[in-house]
């Protein structure tokens, strides 16, 4: 919550921000910030009710000249966070729960960017306790930012629509190659990555381009990895696909069908219902059975290491879960407002 000026005051907002979530059983985190000309004007309200966790002391009301307000605004986040991010993971894991969606870019909101330091106990503990770590697309601030400058402004809102959401799937090549430079892998040899919804035909291109780049640009000179950069994918990283038609006929051994998901995207309105199975007929048709299996099934069980999500969700059910947080399960043809635990 962000006070107007002669407004709410920062805790006032605070207070009304946890009163709303709490009503209605919501678990999130809240950080919002208003900018007036060339200084701040902010109210910071980190609610980590996910974690477990109740940060007022995050809260301020600034005025400064904008390197003190944010070198304020980081480390009040940074020591927020700080335990919590690893307790949350920890905390999933005893859930039943086999992996997290991740922001691929904090350091649009002030904090460090995911090759920095702070964030090497999050890393560490999801390398340790075998969490998948999967990022979607758009889910940023920075990323995000990509549908909106996508389009011309002579386009119309269709138009602007389509290009940006075509533009969000090549955005997710930043954190994959981000995090092969970063030497992360190296570290934690466990470490597994999904990018979701983002497509599999840019793969080929990027990691022949890090490849090049890496040499081309004395990269290596920075940071000595173990293996070409482009090496780390086949080991680390899977992508889903669901409406190309060239990169899952002529690209998944450039790839690695150990490496590819399929997914329906339902029910977003590019989709593949209803004509799912006659798709997967016409990009499968010159697979081997083997190949069918692993993209359409094998591939996400070990992810998940042969765990169903049913079986996932009965052990986040049973779980105890912070400030009574509530669960809403809905089943084909129950009624919407479903059953609540």
């Amino acid at each position: 919550a962000a006070g107007e000026r002669g407004g709410l005051g920062a805790l006032e907002c605070v207070d009304m921000a946890n009163h709303f979530l709490g009503f209605n059983g919501w678990a999130t985190e809240l950080v919002a910030i208003k900018r007036e000309g060339s200084a701040w004007s902010a109210t910071v309200a980190l609610v980590v009710r996910s974690f477990g966790v109740r940060v007022e002391g995050a809260a301020a009301n600034v005025t400064s000249d904008e390197s003190d307000q944010s070198d304020a605004m980081n480390a009040a986040m940074k020591r927020a966070i700080a335990d919590a991010r690893v307790q949350e993971v920890e905390r999933a894991r005893e859930m039943g729960l086999k992996g997290i969606v991740m922001c691929s870019d904090p350091d649009s909101v002030g904090l460090p960017d995911l090759g920095a330091d702070a964030w090497k106990p999050f890393w560490d503990a999801c390398n340790q306790l075998g969490m998948v770590v999967n990022f979607h697309i758009g889910a940023s601030e920075t990323s995000f930012n990509m549908f909106g400058r996508a389009a011309w402004e002579s386009m119309g809102m269709r138009q602007r629509l389509g290009l940006g959401s075509a533009a969000l799937f090549v955005e997710n090549s930043r954190v994959t190659s981000n995090m092969i430079y970063s030497g992360i892998f190296d570290r934690c040899p466990n470490l597994r990555v999904v990018s979701v919804e983002s497509g599999i035909g840019w793969i080929p291109f990027v990691l022949e381009s890090i490849d090049y780049e890496w040499e081309e640009t004395g990269s290596q000179l920075e940071v000595n990895l173990q293996k070409k950069p482009s090496e780390y994918f086949r080991d680390h990283f899977w992508g889903c696909f669901w409406f190309e038609k060239a990169a899952p006929r002529h690209l998944i051994d450039v790839i690695g069908e150990d490496n590819v998901l399929f997914e329906t995207d339902f029910p977003h309105p590019t989709c593949l219902y209803p004509k799912v199975q006659e798709y997967i007929e016409e990009v499968s048709a010159d697979w081997t059975d083997s190949r069918k299996r692993k993209i359409f099934q094998d591939n996400a069980a070990a992810l998940a290491s042969q765990a169903t999500r049913r079986t996932c969700v009965q052990q986040a059910m049973a779980a105890p879960m912070p400030h009574a947080a509530k669960m809403v399960i809905t089943t084909p043809g129950a009624p919407r407002s479903g059953r609540k635990g």
